[in-house]
Formats: C-alpha cells, structure tokens, sequence
C-alpha cells in the first residue's frame, strides 16, 4: 500500500513531512554533540547542588544562595524519544536519523500511540550575586517539542501491515488523535532573594521573566473519526461510511521548507515566567551569608515553570478545518491525494464534496508554553550522600496545538562534592513507565542519560542524553569567619563526680520517670512499650482497629469483605457481587438462563467456510442479547470448533473468526466489548465422530459459556 495509498487520514502521519524534518533536524543538531537522543530533562542532573546558572531552569529560586559566586554556562543539551508502545534499538535510532519517524512512533498493536520528542538547549547564560541576600541571572534557552496524543493504534497497524482481506481498518474512537510539533527560544531575566534567614529555618525565592520568540508550530487534530479503509478489486484503496473532522495549522516556519536557519529568527513572539521558592531545615542554626557548603539535612522546592503564550499568524496555505462526511455508497479513492505536498491536500479539501471547510484559514492565534508544576524534597543523608524525590505535573490545556511536557516522578540517590558528582536517576512518566540511568559531573562537564540502565539490561520505550559545559567561581568562608573560628577557645579538661541516673532497661529514660523499668518503652507512654490492645501485633498507633485483630497489610484490620457475602475479599472473585462460596464468591448462573444461552448457540449459522452469520442467527442471539442487558454482570466466553474437513490451521483461524463475529454482533447491539472473550479451537475439541455427516455437523458449532 505505502505511503502514497492513504493520504485523507495519514497524510498528516506518515507523510507529514514537516514533523519528520522537524524531528531529523533535532536529532541532527544533538548527534553533532553526541551518538544518541534523550528524551527526559535532564535526569539526574537537576538534582544537583553545584551547577549554578543551570539550577535557575528548574526552580527560579536556585538564582540566590547557591554554592557560586558566579557561574557561566557555556551550553547543555538535553534531547530524546519517548513512546508508549514500541521498544528502541540501534535500527530504529539508524531509521530515525534516514527519516523515518515510523520506528520511532509507530509500534504494533491497537493501543492507541502516546509518544513525544525533544531538544533542550541551555544556550550561554550567567549567574552573579549582587549583595548577601540577593542575585540575578540572564539565561537563554532553545527547544523543539513534538507531542503525538491518542492516534489510533488499530488504523497505525492495519496502514503499517498492508493488509489484503479487504478492510483494513474499521475506525471508531470518540478521542481526539493529535500531533503538534513547536519549536521557541526564550530570553529571561531571573531575580532571587533569600525571604527568612533565621535559626534553622531557611527560606528563598525567585522570579524569572522570559521573552518568548516563537521558531513555528504545526499541528494535526483529527476529531472523533468514524470510517472503513477498503480495498476494491483492482487493488485501489478507498475511504467509506466516514465521518469526524480534521484541523491542521501551521504558524511560523514553513514545515515544507525547515533547515538550520529557521532556528535562528523568530516568527511568533510572547511573554513567559517561573516562579519558585525553596525552604531549607539547617539543624545547626547556621545561617550566615555565606553559601559556601550545603548546610541543610532537609530541603523542600516548589516552582511553577513556563507561564505564557507565544502568537503567530496562521500561514492560510497549510491552515484550516474540515467535516467528514462520506455516506452511503460514496467511496473516497485516495489516489486522488497521490503526489501532492500539503499545501496541494489542502487546496484539494477545500473544493472535495466530501469536506466541508468549517474554520478561517488565516489570522492569529495563540499556542501555550508546557506548564509544569515541579515538587521536589531533598534529604542529606550524611557527607556527600542525598536522595532526592522530585515529581513534575502538567498545568497547561491540552489544546491541539499546544505543546506538553508528560507527568513524572524521579528518585534520586546521588554523592556530590565541588569537583565531581554521580546521580542515579529512577525514573517513572506517564508515557514510557519506568526508566533508570546515570548522570555524571567532573568539573565543567556534565553527561548523562535517564534511560542508559534500562536500555542496557532491557528494552527501552525511552532513549535520551544530556551534555554540557559551565564553569564558576565557589563561594569561599569569610576572612572574618575563618578568624573567629579559629580563635574559640579550647575548654580546660575537669575531673568531676556526678551521681549518673540509673536506666534499667536502656531506653532512654531513667528510673525516677519510667513506669516500666524492665521493659524498654518510649516518652509518650512513660517508658512503657506501644500498647497494642487486640493482640494482633500491631500497635495501637498504626493499627486502625484497635479492637479487632487483623493484618499488617490492612493497618490492623481484618481482610475486608466488599460485598458483603460472607467471603473475603482475598478468596472472593467477584468483589462487589454478592455470591455463593461454592462458585469462589460469585453469583451462580439461572439454570433457565444457561439453557436459553445454550439453546441460541445451537442455532448460530455461518456461510459455508466463512466467518458471516447467517440472518436466521439473529433472532437466538438477541435474545442472549436481551439477557445480558438484564443483568449488566454477566459475562460470555465464545468459542469457535469446525469438523476435520480441510488443513488444521485454517479450521483454527476460521474457528476463531467465527467466535469473533459473534463477539463483534453483540458489541454492535450495545454489549460493552469487556464483557466477552473469544477464541477458536479449529477441529482439536470435536464432540462426536467426525467419520459420518451427522458427526460432523454437531462438531461445526459455536459454544457460548456464561460466567460472572
């Protein structure tokens, strides 16, 4: 079929030739710096103490009180892949650098494709200090984001496959299935202050104000598609009983016509900022104003990154909406789009009788940053050793043409110090799952990978790496301070004789306020142990029925019981109905409704050698139909069994066809598809001879079993 047979739906994926020389321009501006792509922001690194200017990207706040007099960033790239269905390997990293985004995005299966790419660069930017309590920086940043949301996993596959039983794809989805790709550079100016500086408690904030100058955006929306893909008898490929809608937009550079270039002028504008604020526990109540080591064993980070909009006008060659609407007979042959750039399709759409253009192809419209909420907390284990658990969440509308960052979490073990630092990145996001790499400094480099672990030892839905160059000046111990530590005077060693408190039973509390001197205890209770007045070997603190024995893993509660039948949750397979112990906690089927579900089975009839019910078949299964819709519980197992005449594999796949359209009628009559399964057995399970015709008729059947 290839790409120039279906061009009405996936002109704008498979050959949407812009996003793909978005994303090869992407890989090739990073791979200039490295071998792979990345995907996730800088993993690992963001955790770091001693990266000056570069903490102010993740929380404004990093401007002031950091471990830097001043710090220059020279340039960081981070950049990566993510998709939620197909594993990378070194072919599809050699395909994505050919252009063919296929491998990258588009995996096997009905799933439906969550995916998104990215280039993050931090470009030259500074960090200095004004006075004690406050600091600015200038930072400039570039970045290309691709996001690819709910495209139709069955109509990807069919397309990929090329199929040759003449639909290819049935298509029914009530999702919007988008693509956007943005790139943008921003210029910002960051203000950091420390707000409370007082015994252990230490407070900072900051502000950053960006200019935002938008490079282009592109975006694909196809609403709510209804449609068959068929191919006819001369092998041409055509759109059927389809309806929905599709908008395309482009603002910016020109996605027929990207190169280096485009980068570096700017053809959408708008304003942006960050906010964040960051609170430290300094056990030592050392707050003086020199930052020169980290002194907390607690710190808490809350920022809000990316506020704004960039504007563009709508280039009205590539830009506008239309409605489906292909009914009846029609056929839509998609050969009538064969050779045609983009803006040849749209010219085409706007004058089809089976597009009705519904939006302006022009005037300005606006396209919103990725806001992310970012929540981290940072625990110094003791010199050099942290763990820091860091989640980031998606704030901005999840409009077409929008560009988003997807929500994670991260755990971060790390050692630190001035010169050097390794970071052990856990991650989970809500595209790939879990991934886990590496990050690395030494000095002004910095290296790493979020996803190195995972590619290693196991597929990877995720590739990214991070690199870079900055440099500095530490901050320093006063001269002042360096004095007056050195003159503190040495305590002159006494002999003294004290009476020492007796503690019985070594836990901390003398005899004179311990009521259970030979039994270790805690304060609260007066040194008695945690009462734990059910026996259950929980105490009374953390078990939440404290009369009742139950179990650790119920917090002191026995095993729940939902739905109230007598059997436990743990031994009960259907939780919320109520059922008998002897079908393990389930509702036991009406006899009259088995034999009336048993009795339409008997009456199911297929074309000869063909998975098409007959229409005399209708009658017995509306009423299987009308039963399930009596009580919504009800579940069928549907299976297909032929007689031994033919090949054994193809008795198999008919068998299964046929349990299939069995399924596929009662989804059609308004069954949810949840509520059944199906599978064929071809000749294996035969209930009778196959060696007469009387046999063999009673071995072609469907069985349908009815469970809860």
């Amino acid at each position: 079929m290839g790409e120039a047979g279906i061009k009405i739906i996936f002109a704008f994926i498979q050959n949407y030739s812009g996003m793909k020389k978005i994303l090869l321009l992407s890989a090739s501006a990073f791979m200039a710096c490295t071998s792979l792509k990345a995907q996730h922001s800088f993993a690992g690194y963001r955790s770091a103490n001693y990266i000056g200017v570069n903490g102010v990207f993740f929380n404004p706040a990093n401007t002031v009180g950091s471990r830097m007099r001043w710090d220059v960033n020279l340039v960081g790239v981070n950049a990566g892949v993510a998709n939620n269905k197909n594993a990378y390997d070194l072919t599809a990293i050699k395909d994505a650098i050919n252009g063919n985004t296929d491998s990258i995005f588009f995996g096997s299966g009905k799933k439906a494709i969550n995916a998104a790419a990215n280039v993050d660069v931090f470009g030259p930017s500074f960090l200095i200090g004004v006075n004690a309590k406050t600091s600015f920086a200038v930072t400039t940043r570039v970045r290309t984001l691709v996001n690819i949301n709910n495209l139709d996993g069955q109509l990807i596959d069919g397309i990929k496959k090329q199929a040759d039983d003449g639909i290819i794809s049935n298509i029914a989805t009530d999702k919007n299935q988008r693509i956007a790709v943005n790139g943008w550079a921003d210029i910002g100016i960051a203000v950091g202050r420390i707000l409370h500086s007082e015994g252990k408690n230490f407070v900072k904030g900051g502000v950053t104000l960006k200019y935002i100058g938008g490079i282009g955006n592109s975006y694909l929306n196809i609403n709510k598609l209804n449609a068959a893909i068929t191919k006819d008898v001369l092998g041409d490929y055509y759109l059927s009983s389809a309806t929905g809608g599709i908008s395309v937009g482009v603002g910016g550079v020109n996605i027929n016509d990207i190169n280096g270039s485009n980068f570096t002028k700017f053809n959408g504008s708008g304003f942006g900022a960050d906010a964040g604020i960051i609170y430290e526990y300094r056990p030592d109540g050392d707050n003086t104003s020199r930052h020169y080591k980290n002194k907390y064993k607690f710190k808490a980070g809350l920022a809000v990154l990316d506020i704004g909009k960039i504007k563009y006008n709508a280039d009205p060659n590539y830009t506008a909406s239309y409605n489906i609407n292909v009914t009846g007979s029609q056929r839509f042959y998609l050969r009538e789009l064969d050779g045609k750039s983009l803006s040849e399709i749209k010219q085409y759409l706007d004058t089809s009788r089976y597009f009705k253009k519904t939006g302006n192809n022009g005037g300005s419209y606006s396209v919103a940053l990725p806001s992310t909420l970012q929540v981290n907390v940072d625990y110094c284990i003791n010199n050099g050793f942290y763990v820091d658990a860091a989640g980031q969440f998606a704030i901005s509308k999840n409009n077409p043409e929008n560009a988003a960052y997807q929500n994670n979490f991260t755990l971060t073990p790390r050692f630190e110090a001035r010169a050097a630092g390794i970071y052990l990145p856990l991650n989970y996001n809500s595209i790939t799952g879990f991934n886990a790499g590496i990050s690395l400094t030494a000095g002004p480099l910095f290296i790493g990978s979020g996803s190195l672990f995972t590619a290693l030892f196991d597929k990877t839905k995720q590739v990214d790496v991070h690199a870079g160059l900055r440099f500095g000046s530490f901050t320093k111990k006063h001269k002042k301070e360096k004095e007056e530590r050195a003159v503190i005077p040495v305590p002159i060693k006494e002999t003294i004789t004290a009476a020492v408190p007796k503690d019985t039973d070594g836990d901390g509390i003398f005899d004179s306020e311990d009521k259970c001197v030979t039994i270790p205890g805690v304060a609260k209770y007066q040194g008695c142990p945690v009462p734990d007045t059910d026996g259950d070997g929980i105490n009374d603190e953390e078990d939440k029925c404290i009369t009742v024995p139950g179990l650790a893993k119920y917090a002191g509660c026995p095993i729940p019981d939902t739905d109230g039948d007598g059997i436990n949750d743990e031994e009960d397979k259907c939780i919320t109905v109520p059922g008998e112990k002897s079908n393990q906690g389930c509702p036991l089927i009406k006899a009259d409704v088995v034999k009336k579900i048993n009795f339409a089975a008997k009456n199911i009839l297929f074309q000869t050698g063909k998975a098409v019910l007959l229409p005399q078949s209708f009658i017995q299964l509306d009423k299987v139909v009308a039963i399930l819709k009596e009580d919504e519980n009800i579940k069928i197992n549907v299976e297909g069994h032929t007689d031994n005449i033919g090949k054994p594999a193809a008795n198999l796949i008919l068998s299964d066809k046929r349990a299939a359209a069995v399924s596929a009628y009662f989804v059609k009559k308004g069954i949810a598809q949840g509520r059944f399964t199906s599978k064929g057995y071809g000749d294996s399970m035969p209930l009778t001879t196959n060696k007469t015709a009387a046999g063999k008729k009673q071995n072609r059947r469907v069985e349908m079993k009815a469970t809860y």
